[in-house]
């Protein structure tokens, strides 16, 4: 039980996302107006309404793409959250999703764009980041669940053309904020030494 306490505490950011996830897809699923007020679209339908960038990541076009986001969520989140802790965790998927979102609606004329996966795609990326910095305060064992599922979503998810370009850019400015952020601690660790 503790064991389990001690998880959902680590892992309450991305929960929290995922319990928001569930809730907005009900809303849209009883008023199509609220997806087509909150999701992402092109540069020509935009209207200066730059909420959507973020907005468009707690929506979802259909029951499994929200399923494999949320299952996607928690298992990333498992990897992360204990070591970016709750904050960068939240902004590592902020910025991932509003980066990812910028490039869709950059590329893609006449379309409305949804889902988590940009930012889910940051958070892979700072796992990755930090295993590589500190593999030792890693236990990624590859019998792990949770990782064996993030490899399988990692490949299966770009499906098509802005998947790819929503996942990549996600991935990218997660590499980016993971690394500032380990730049950021040793700068304070140093600074502490002196």
């Amino acid at each position: 039980m503790k064991n389990i306490v001690s998880w959902i505490k680590d892992n309450v950011v991305c929960l929290a996302l995922s319990v928001i996830f569930i809730i907005m897809y009900v809303l849209t699923c009883m008023n199509d107006s609220v997806y087509y007020a909150l999701s992402s679209c092109s540069i020509g339908y935009l209207n200066g309404e730059v909420y959507r960038y973020f907005t468009s990541s707690l929506l979802h076009g259909s029951f499994f793409h929200l399923f494999w986001n949320v299952l996607a969520m928690i298992c990333v989140g498992s990897l992360v959250n204990s070591y970016m802790g709750k904050l960068k965790t939240a902004v590592a998927f902020c910025f991932g999703c509003i980066a990812g979102e910028i490039v869709f609606s950059l590329c893609f004329d006449y379309m409305y764009g949804c889902g988590a996966s940009g930012g889910i795609f940051a958070l892979i990326a700072a796992a990755l980041v930090y295993w590589l910095r500190y593999p030792k305060k890693f236990s990624f064992h590859w019998y792990r669940i949770d990782l064996i599922f993030i490899i399988i979503y990692f490949f299966a998810a770009n499906d098509n053309v802005s998947s790819v370009i929503t996942h990549s850019f996600g991935f990218v400015f997660g590499t980016i904020i993971s690394v500032l952020f380990i730049i950021v601690h040793l700068i304070k660790s140093e600074r502490q030494k002196i």
